[in-house]
């Protein structure tokens, strides 16, 4: 890629700028799609993976999902493992069972090399179905039988090259078809929703008309992120739009003085100020925002992005139902409904979600907004006391719970300041949506703590429990204690 060309001229000292080698990178055979979610840290978008587990191992697919960071990898991996162990013993043995659990596994680059070995193995040989990682599982791993690969979430880490190197372990079989879905969050997304046409008016009639032309002007390192016009980034890659791809390619990099300030230059174009912000989408790779956001097809801004040799454009779709990314699937009118992994479809990519979106079936409209159940108790100090002392009891039974009693602190499966916080608003937590809502008002976060969503409804359940015994027999909350369980 032309940044990379830069940087090895200036450190090379060359006096000729380098000759970039393009081979064939086509993968025609990955199904491509990109998936709007609100938030990759929410436990609620999360679940969307859950849809990938089965109590019989032998019917997950073989997938590979690919995160950003250890933190992140290592938390999706015990709640997948949590999830897929609920309800096959007692609760008790939760997380022996969980330490046991081959069926998912972890791969990253803090691991000792006899564990990565394993696991590689386990997951060659289909004992493992679910490899979870970073980038440390995205060179050298060539396994046949991958059906799915999934990037959670893009990052200003995530550049076009490491998401296609990531996305081309699926589909490595000879004759297989693979899925590669990346999750991204909205506000990556919304912002580039304008007109490419507007924004792209050639205005300087020098401009570059070709790739050689583009290769003699000066190599730029620096990506453009201060002043970056999302609107640009919608445009698509075809055959009468070429014109303008070079002269959108040519902008999406700068020049620097010296090689040695590319790096406090770049983190000098990612820092805004309170006038003159940079939004999350201008600080993601260049290519990769092109990527998310144009209205084309994704797998030609993957062959622009590398300098694809030949005519990019000849070629066909080898997928056997003729799509092989959700933008050319809503240009060909398939059905919205057309299934994909993880329980979606069609219809919840962005090409159907966020660019002229299609009318769904009144059944999967957005949820009507309905009246909040308020809880009927009056609460008072004496009880918000015992209810508090009560919590406080709940959590320190819920840690001696735990694998490991004597290396977990109360807090730390349920703050002080989360306590508080449910006291408080006792009268209007009666679903376990509503106790979800409370604890992040109170900036608990659930997916870096102990607490499962059965733990959850299992605190709320006992709450309803407590309530009922410090109350008087006559009054009733209207919910039944049983929809907790």
């Amino acid at each position: 890629m032309p940044h990379v060309a830069a940087y090895v001229a200036s450190v090379c000292n060359l006096l000729e700028p380098p000759i970039l080698f393009s081979l064939s990178i086509k993968r025609d055979n990955i199904k491509l799609a990109v998936i709007p979610i609100d938030d990759i840290n929410d436990i609620n978008d999360t679940k969307i993976l859950f849809r990938l587990l089965n109590r019989n191992a032998k019917n997950i697919q073989k997938t590979i999902i690919f995160t950003d960071s250890i933190d992140r990898a290592s938390q999706l991996t015990l709640q997948m493992k949590a999830r897929l162990e609920m309800g096959r013993g007692p609760p008790e043995d939760l997380m022996k069972r969980v330490f046991r659990n081959r069926t998912i596994g972890a791969y990253w680059s803090t691991i000792d090399d006899r564990r990565k070995k394993k696991v590689m193995k386990n997951f060659k040989e289909g004992l493992t179905k679910i490899l979870i990682g970073t980038d440390a599982c995205s060179l050298g791993v060539n396994v046949d039988d991958v059906d799915l690969t999934i990037q959670w979430g893009v990052t200003e880490k995530l550049t076009l090259d490491i998401l296609w190197q990531r996305m081309g372990r699926g589909g490595r079989g000879e004759g297989r078809t693979s899925y590669g879905l990346v999750f991204a969050e909205r506000k990556l997304l919304k912002a580039a929703q304008g007109a490419w046409e507007a924004a792209l008016k050639p205005k300087d009639p020098q401009l570059p008309p070709t790739w050689e032309d583009l290769d003699q002007l000066p190599l730029k390192p620096l990506p453009v992120c201060k002043g970056r016009d999302l609107d640009r980034f919608t445009l698509p890659v075809a055959p009468d739009t070429m014109d303008l791809v070079y002269t959108h390619v040519s902008g999406l990099y700068r020049e620097v003085a010296e090689i040695k300030e590319t790096f406090q230059k770049a983190k000098e174009e990612r820092q805004g100020t309170h006038k003159q912000p940079v939004s999350a989408a201008q600080k993601t790779d260049p290519f990769g925002c092109w990527f998310l956001n144009s209205d084309g097809c994704l797998h030609q801004i993957i062959k622009v992005a590398f300098r694809q040799p030949g005519n990019i454009f000849a070629h066909r779709c080898h997928c056997d139902d003729g799509w092989d990314c959700d933008r050319c699937a809503r240009r060909k009118g398939l059905d919205p409904q057309t299934p994909l992994p993880c329980g979606l479809t069609l219809g919840d990519t962005m090409a159907y979600v966020l660019k002229d979106p299609v009318p769904r079936p009144p059944s999967e409209l957005s949820k009507v907004v309905q009246e909040e159940p308020i809880r009927p108790d009056k609460m008072n100090a004496s009880r918000n006391k015992k209810l508090a002392e009560f919590l406080m009891k709940w959590r320190k039974d819920k840690c001696s719970q735990c694998h490991f009693p004597s290396m977990i602190r109360p807090c730390m499966t349920l703050p002080d300041f989360a306590v508080s916080h449910i006291v408080k608003n006792i009268t209007r937590i009666v679903t376990p949506k509503q106790l979800r809502r409370s604890l992040k008002a109170a900036k608990f976060d659930l997916t870096s703590s102990l607490l499962s969503a059965t733990d959850l409804a299992e605190l709320l359940h006992e709450i309803e429990m407590h309530l009922h015994s410090t109350d008087k027999p006559n009054i009733q909350t209207g919910i039944a204690s049983s929809s907790f369980l």
